[in-house]
């Protein structure tokens, strides 16, 4: 879709996808057409940084169980049929990649929702 989409010319700054679709292969599209891209993961996946002050290595869900209080944000996802729902969100970069030309350097982080 994301390829049929930049063949088309279709206006676009940015792809999102569920951990259904995964990681991998469908990172390298946007990320050589320079456009953003948020893929959801499941908390087996592994992560790590590199090229970053701040080393950070192991599966998503234990990079999410060592993070210390103060890195958390608590934020609104909107009203919900039962009142607000609000979830803790946390973001580590974990590299800057090429952008292919078209955007210059893309940050990679691991945005994280608990």
């Amino acid at each position: 879709m994301i390829e049929r989409a930049l063949a088309a010319k279709a206006p676009f700054g940015w792809v999102a996808a569920d951990s259904v679709h995964g990681v991998g292969a469908i990172e390298t599209v946007p990320r050589r057409a320079g456009k953003g891209y948020v893929l959801g993961v499941n908390s087996g996946i592994l992560g790590n940084s590199w090229a970053k002050s701040r080393p950070i290595a192991g599966t998503a869900g234990t990079i999410a169980q060592d993070l210390p209080a103060s890195e958390w944000t608590r934020l609104s996802a909107g009203e919900g049929a039962e009142g607000a729902r609000l979830h803790d969100w946390a973001y580590l970069e974990l590299a800057d990649l090429d952008g292919g030309g078209h955007a210059g350097p893309l940050p990679r982080g691991l945005p994280i929702r608990r």
